[in-house]
């Protein structure tokens, strides 16, 4: 499971995946459980890759894996 870095809520990976909600931000792929919380990201993706943990941080090591 991946956590919407937008409202914090746990994501199915594949669900999101087939659905388009997905967004790629300084080598990172985000994981959305709506279009409108992609749409918050894409609008300033910097807020929320924040407060997902460093954004230099490849895929298999995101912060909320830890949680």
């Amino acid at each position: 499971m991946k956590q919407d870095p937008v409202c914090l809520m746990e994501i199915d990976e594949t669900e999101a995946r087939s659905q388009g909600l997905t967004a790629e931000y300084h080598g990172r792929t985000y994981f959305f459980c709506s279009d409108q919380c992609k749409e918050d990201f894409d609008r300033d993706p910097e807020i929320y890759a924040s407060q997902a943990g460093s954004s230099d941080q490849p895929d298999e090591f995101q912060a909320d894996d830890y949680i």
